[in-house]
């Protein structure tokens, strides 16, 4: 709840969605931001949140958007080692399912972290055809360089990179 309501802020609070808003949520989960969006967004701002983990989808389905008609989830058929291995649709080919210039706001927490650089640009630049002129995009990053590959290395790190590969 602490970095769901963090993040709600951070979206909502400095820069105010427009009334109708269109907000996507690539790498949506459990709906852990949406849950808090709950209490931020009105009726007539709409949230839709993708992911490609089945279960996470589902859960969110049934718990959120079954009492906020404007709020949405969605199952995307990407690869993802962790959360669907079986997908379809490989990440550097993958289309946002929204028109262009359709959003106020994409946001992506955590999700560069479970991508290839590959993905990672085609990402950014679906959030940019999607974005309206006045949208924004926010997204979280963490930064590998030598100083972390030594950590990572020595176990002193607080992350591991089980699933790491590629740049």
């Amino acid at each position: 709840p602490l970095i769901g309501r963090y993040y709600g802020e951070l979206l909502t609070e400095d820069r105010p969605l427009p009334p109708d808003a269109r907000i996507l949520d690539v790498g949506c989960g459990y709906g852990r931001i949406a849950l808090d969006l709950t209490s931020r967004l009105s009726d007539d701002q709409h949230y839709l949140g993708i992911d490609p983990n089945a279960d996470a989808v589902a859960w969110a389905t049934s718990h959120i958007a079954s009492e906020r008609p404007n709020f949405s989830f969605e199952r995307i058929h990407v690869v993802s080692q962790p959360y669907n291995p079986l997908g379809t649709i490989r990440g550097a080919e993958f289309r946002f399912p929204c028109e262009d210039n359709s959003l106020d706001l994409v946001f992506m927490i955590s999700v560069m972290t479970h991508i290839d650089l590959d993905n990672v640009e085609t990402y950014i630049r679906e959030s940019a055809r999607t974005l309206k002129p006045t949208g924004r995009f926010v997204a979280t990053f963490f930064l590998l360089d030598a100083e972390v590959d030594a950590l990572l290395e020595e176990g002193q790190s607080p992350f591991t990179m089980e699933f790491a590969h590629g740049e």
